[in-house]
């Protein structure tokens, strides 16, 4: 069997790879330089994003807070003035009621008026609901009966009677103390 045998000057292995080494490891850590270097501007680019999203997410918060805010005080506004509305729909109502009652006893005082002899003086006209009282004086007695029967003859009323007469306060002046008790329909 044929040999070849090579005549031409080698260098070993063991030194081909220590003059490598060098050279390979050089090459390896400006590998691991550059992934770290590359890998750390990933990073820092990431952490730039979030952080932007962050600083987004925190306005938004506060735009939500600041919202939430407004929102109870116009809730509490709204609750207000439904009170308000509440307690001035009250007062309307009693504003309408006296209205009507004014206009009512309007009539009332009117026919009165209408049924009062000249010489009939009244001094003090009171109502409380449907009944009332008129106080004055009479020049003659007979007037007091005819008084009360014209009232009782108007519609508006529903009752009339002579309550008192006193006779004796202002018999020097010749005129006659007279209540009488009303209840309107």
């Amino acid at each position: 069997m044929l040999q070849r045998i090579n005549l031409v000057p080698q260098t070993p292995v063991p030194q081909k790879i220590r003059k490598a080494l060098p050279l390979s490891l050089a090459a390896l850590l400006m590998l691991i330089v550059a992934f770290l270097y590359f890998d750390h501007l990933r990073l820092t680019t990431k952490i730039r994003q979030l952080d932007a999203e962050i600083a987004q997410i925190e306005a938004r918060v506060q735009h939500s807070t600041s919202l939430a805010t407004d929102l109870k005080q116009l809730a509490d506004s709204v609750s207000q003035r439904k009170q308000r509305q509440g307690e001035l729909q009250t007062q309307v109502t009693a504003l309408s009621r006296q209205i009507e009652e004014k206009r009512r006893f309007s009539r009332v005082l009117a026919a009165i008026s209408e049924e009062m002899p000249s010489s009939v003086k009244c001094d003090k006209i009171a109502f409380k609901e449907n009944a009332g009282l008129i106080n004055g004086s009479a020049v003659q007695y007979r007037e007091l009966p005819e008084l009360v029967s014209r009232l009782q003859a108007n519609p508006i009323f529903k009752r009339v009677t002579l309550q008192d007469i006193d006779r004796n306060s202002q018999a020097t002046e010749g005129r006659f103390l007279f209540t009488i008790a009303v209840e309107v329909k």
